[in-house]
């Protein structure tokens, strides 16, 4: 009986730790992919205005 309790909570946890872990990752994987987004979006608004009017983007810098 006390075999049964012991198999019982150790697949118990394993199951939870599992989950957790998982939900980590793909969290983690979600914010990162989120952030990289936004940063290669801001950086192509960026490169864009510095070729469309590159005076104008060096005097907002310089302001």
């Amino acid at each position: 009986m006390k075999i049964r309790y012991v198999i019982e909570r150790a697949i118990y946890h394993i199951i939870v730790v599992w989950f957790c872990i998982n939900s980590l990752l793909w969290s983690g994987i979600l914010f990162i992919s989120s952030l990289s987004r936004t940063l290669a979006g801001t950086q192509h608004l960026l490169y864009n205005e510095l070729l469309s009017n590159p005076t104008s983007y060096i005097r907002n810098i310089c302001a």
